[in-house]
């Protein structure tokens, strides 16, 4: 039978095409693959936005730092949040170290912190190793998740080109378009739904913002709705 959970990683072509106890014609079986083929390539887009929308908010915890992005502005040693540290990607972040540095104090506190030393001076030689060691690593971080969010991107344009020049059919890109009623139909209705997300993301984020309650950055929005 039509696999249920097919939005949640069934892939069409493994659907099967009909059971012994239920009686599908082979109109219902065909339209059971169009939107279970359709259901896929959404799930993947979507899985792939929210990939970004992670690598961002991790590029903003190295970015900021952690123990600043979580105790910004509440001790004297951590300035306030600057005109740059807002949007969905910084919050996101913020929420990440936090449950991040809950984690690590829970953990450091009891088992290390009484035979650490709390303080090594930056000259010594074991200060500049660690500080070099953490620039290499903040360096490759910061490479890494450009890649990886240009990566995630790309997937996510060849799922749209995929929904949207075989919108009732799985396999691969580059074949002869669907050229019928259905896939053109299919197209129209995509078209519309995208238009409304414009319509209703860019008036929510204007509110928000004119209310006070959020701001999102250009970039995010581009990303994240469009």
């Amino acid at each position: 039978m039509p696999c249920p959970w097919v939005f949640r990683g069934c892939q069409p072509d493994k659907i099967p095409l009909s059971a012994p106890d239920l009686d599908f014609s082979e109109a219902q079986v065909k339209i059971t693959q169009r939107f279970a083929s359709r259901r896929y390539n959404i799930f993947l887009m979507r899985a792939q936005i929210r990939r970004v929308v992670l690598l961002m908010a991790l590029m903003e915890a190295l970015r900021v730092g952690v123990p600043q992005l979580v105790f910004a502005g509440k001790k004297d040693q951590y300035p306030a949040p600057g005109e740059d540290d807002f949007g969905i990607a910084y919050w996101v972040g913020y929420f990440i170290s936090y449950i991040y540095l809950c984690v690590f104090m829970v953990v450091w506190t009891p088992l290390f912190s009484w035979w650490v030393p709390k303080d090594i001076p930056s000259d010594s030689c074991t200060g500049k190793v660690l500080n070099k060691s953490v620039a290499v690593i903040k360096a490759f971080d910061m490479a890494i998740l450009p890649l990886g969010i240009v990566l995630s991107l790309a997937q996510y344009v060849y799922y749209m080109l995929l929904n949207v020049v075989h919108p009732n059919s799985s396999g691969p890109l580059f074949r002869k378009p669907a050229n019928d009623h259905t896939a053109w139909a299919a197209r129209i209705l995509m078209f519309c739904g995208v238009k409304l997300a414009l319509v209703f993301g860019y008036g929510a984020f204007e509110i928000l913002e004119q209310s006070g309650l959020a701001r999102v950055k250009t970039m995010e929005y581009l990303i994240i709705v469009v």
